[in-house]
C-alpha cells in the first residue's frame, strides 16, 4: 500500500466500513495523498490529493457502512468526503490562518460533531453537514499545539487532550444536545 509516485511517508491511517466481512483502511501521506483500500479484495478503491500533508484521518464511525471520511492537514484545513455520494468533498480552513491541525475526532454520541486540535493550542468544534462544514466554537486551550485528543465513550462531552507543552487536560463540552 504505497503512493503512486515515489515512496512517501504515511502519517495517518484509519479503519472503517467494518460491517460483516467488509473492511476499509484509509491512509494519508506527507505529500497530501489520500488512499482508501478495500482490505477484503486488497485493492485501491479511491484516491485523492489535498494540498498539504495529512496529519489525521478518520471515518465518522468504524463499525457502520462508509459514511463520511475526515482528514486534517498541515496548513490548517479540515476536509470531509461524503463516501455515499461519490466522494463529494467539503472543506474549511481553521480560523487563525495557516496553523497545522494535528488531530480530529468524531463525537461518539453524534457523528456530525468533529473536535479538532491545532497549533496555537486551539480546540475547535465543527458540525459536518452533507454539503458543508460549520465551525461552531474555537477555544484557546494551551500555548502549544493540541496534538492528541479523545472523547470519553461513557460520559457525554468529556474529552482528554494532550499538547506539546506536555500537559494532559480534561475538557468538558456542554450543550452538545443543542447542536
Amino acid at each position: 500500500m504505497e503512493p503512486t509516485e515515489s515512496k512517501r511517508e504515511c502519517w495517518a491511517v484509519g479503519f472503517g466500513n467494518s460491517i460483516g466481512q467488509e473492511r476499509m483502511v484509509a491512509a494519508g501521506y506527507d505529500n497530501g495523498e489520500i488512499k482508501v483500500w478495500d482490505l477484503r479484495q486488497m485493492k485501491l478503491i479511491w484516491e485523492t490529493s489535498v494540498d498539504n500533508g495529512v496529519c489525521w484521518i478518520e471515518w465518522d464511525r468504524q463499525n457502520i457502512k462508509m459514511n463520511k471520511l475526515t482528514a486534517v492537514t498541515l496548513e490548517g484545513w479540515v476536509h470531509v468526503w461524503d463516501c455515499r455520494n461519490q466522494w463529494k468533498e467539503s472543506k474549511k480552513k481553521v480560523e487563525g490562518g495557516t496553523s497545522t491541525v494535528w488531530v480530529g475526532k468524531h463525537c461518539p454520541d453524534n457523528r456530525d460533531i468533529l473536535l479538532t486540535g491545532s497549533g496555537g493550542g486551539l480546540l475547535s468544534i465543527w458540525r459536518e453537514g452533507t454539503d458543508e462544514i460549520e465551525l461552531l466554537q474555537t477555544q484557546a486551550l494551551a500555548e502549544q499545539p493540541v496534538c492528541a485528543l479523545d472523547w470519553c465513550p461513557d460520559k457525554k462531552g468529556l474529552v482528554a487532550t494532550a499538547s506539546f507543552d506536555q500537559r494532559l487536560r480534561i475538557v468538558i463540552i456542554t450543550k452538545l444536545k443543542n447542536v
